[in-house]
């Protein structure tokens, strides 16, 4: 590492400033879209240079078990229920030895995260 640690510093600067600009300008796109969102409905598109560049699309559906179980019939939610056979990750952390443990487990990339 030491014949790179010019370089690491450079690209570790360059990357600190590009993660601030990017905070920057994702702030702002939300303040965008907010006001976006205040002014137009789902359905409408908006137009750039004469083209429709983006769609008011409805929210997303998602199911939500607690709010059904709160607004379908008993028989329903009686006939929508299942039991599912899978093994339990919090119940494997506490009742196996870590290293077996870690041998179940699939291991992410590696990532870059702040050192504050």
């Amino acid at each position: 590492m030491t014949d790179n640690r010019a370089r690491l510093e450079a690209l570790g600067r360059e990357r600190l400033n590009a993660v601030y600009q990017r905070d920057e300008w994702a702030a702002r796109v939300a303040q965008i879209d907010a006001e976006i969102l205040s002014l137009a409905e789902p359905g409408d598109t908006i137009d750039v240079g004469g083209e429709p560049a983006y769609i008011i699309a409805t929210g997303a559906h998602r199911w939500d078990e607690k709010r059904a179980r709160e607004v379908l019939p008993e028989a329903l939610v009686q006939m929508l229920t299942v039991t599912e056979t899978k093994l339990d990750r919090k119940l494997a952390q506490a009742k196996l030895p870590p290293d077996l443990y870690r041998q179940a487990c699939v291991e992410g990339k590696p990532t870059i995260r702040a050192a504050k």
